[in-house]
């Protein structure tokens, strides 16, 4: 038997995902396979782990899909599921919050929350991603060199808007330790993306 063909009609898609028709789950996952992917790949350096969370994910998705109310963005929706699956592997795989293999980790102090200096130069990773032409691709791949702790606060106060005041709670760390990887991650990740800014320069002469 074949199955079922749907338009991507975003309602179709969850009205088929309810009744757990293949072939509405099967557009649902081509439909946001790349975008959900990309997001897997920022909380793992492993491609392979990458893929079992991604696959994780969409198992949750398919089987919770009814407690989506309709209210608010789908897709909005769908990310949050992802991105509270990734944290939860995070959690789960015990990441150590406060101790990596860098010499120069010391105690947190207290940490303002971080606004730039409008008179320092490259003050802002974003300023550097945006004035510099980088591939998705290089970006994730730096992102994904930050040590694992670094990575998981980094992810969540950059990309998903999380507050530290947010972050502590949901990893059960001080406040100031999540200022702390935070201000060491955007350190870190300035870095490479500056060596990459360099290589790409020297390769163009």
């Amino acid at each position: 038997m074949k199955t079922k063909r749907y338009m991507c009609t975003e309602e179709r898609i969850i009205a088929g995902c309810r009744k757990f028709e293949k072939g509405a789950q099967k557009a649902l996952y081509e439909k946001y396979v790349a975008v959900f992917r990309a997001i897997c790949k920022r909380y793992t350096s492993d491609v392979d782990e990458a893929n079992d969370l991604l696959h994780d994910c969409f198992i949750k998705i398919f089987m919770n899909i009814n407690q989506y109310t309709g209210i608010g963005s789908f897709e909005g929706w769908l990310k949050r599921i992802i991105i509270n699956t990734a944290i939860s592997r995070c959690k789960a795989n015990k990441i150590k919050m406060q101790h990596y293999n860098i010499d120069d980790i010391e105690e947190p102090v207290a940490y303002e929350e971080e606004k730039p200096d409008p008179n320092e130069e490259n003050n802002d990773v974003k300023a550097t991603i945006m004035n510099a032409d980088f591939a998705k691709e290089e970006i994730l791949h730096a992102v994904n060199q930050l040590p694992n702790g670094f990575r998981l606060v980094f992810n969540m106060y950059v990309f998903e808007n999380y507050k530290h005041k947010e972050i502590a709670e949901e990893l059960n760390i001080d406040i100031n330790t999540s200022k702390s990887q935070l201000s060491r991650a955007r350190k870190l990740l300035q870095k490479k993306l500056m060596e990459l800014c360099k290589n790409k320069i020297m390769l163009s002469n």
